[in-house]
């Protein structure tokens, strides 16, 4: 289950959905890394560690009913922030896109902090 709310006050409340996990991509995460060609033909790593701020979040949900996608199209349009909770804790960002198409919701969560574990 997928749960969404807003920072800020708002009279809907929270919205809990259903992902489709085969068209989810929300639990992967990379490092800063960054590689330099060096003169000699070889390779640097610069690694500047991890942070979930890096992290983008995308859900599918199938069977998504009309007032839901109007609440979560509300949340995109009307709060800058929005908090998501997955099983992997509770995270702040925004919602760059939420799109229905086909009859499945497409959202993209752009994360800036991760609140909780």
């Amino acid at each position: 289950m997928i749960s969404f709310s807003t920072v800020e006050y708002n009279p809907v409340g929270r919205l809990e959905l259903e992902p489709d996990l085969s068209g989810s991509d929300y639990r992967s995460a990379g490092r800063r890394l960054s590689r330099s060609r060096t003169l000699d033909g070889g390779v640097v790593l610069d690694d500047a560690g991890f942070s979930d701020g890096d992290r983008i979040m995308e859900f599918q949900f199938k069977g998504v009913s009309a007032a839901d996608h109007e609440t979560l199209q509300a949340m995109a349009e009307d709060y800058p922030l929005v908090k998501v909770g997955t099983e992997d804790g509770l995270f702040q960002g925004g919602l760059e896109q939420v799109r229905l198409y086909n009859g499945i919701l497409y959202v993209r969560f752009l994360v800036s902090a991760k609140l909780s574990a």
